[in-house]
């Protein structure tokens, strides 16, 4: 099954269904199996992620990094970018933590 998206901020969006916290929520709470061990992301399972909306600075901050992934070291934007993602839902460092290593990304 394929799926595209289309319309606004999708940069933003991007960045959230990449983040280790995405990761995390939907595996523990939405998340359907597909039968040998993989996580099926499903069109009215991802409707229900809780997804902030965007501020302009996060947005805009957002779209500048994803288009620099090409042009310099992708691990490093991409931690900026989770960062980023931890800070608009305010989770302390523990949280962070606890959400990395159970993404096995600690």
């Amino acid at each position: 099954t394929v799926f595209f998206m289309v319309g606004d901020d999708l940069e933003y969006l991007l960045a959230f269904l990449n983040s280790p916290i995405s990761k995390y929520y939907f595996s523990k709470n939405i998340a359907t199996s597909s039968g040998a061990g993989t996580i099926r992301w499903l069109k009215y399972t991802i409707e229900t992620l809780p997804i902030p909306k965007p501020n302009p600075n996060c947005k805009e901050k957002i779209m500048q990094l994803i288009n620099k992934i090409g042009s310099k070291s992708s691990s490093n934007i991409t931690n900026e970018i989770d960062q980023m993602v931890f800070s608009l839902y305010g989770l302390s460092n523990d949280e962070i933590k606890y959400i990395m290593e159970y993404c096995h990304l600690l």
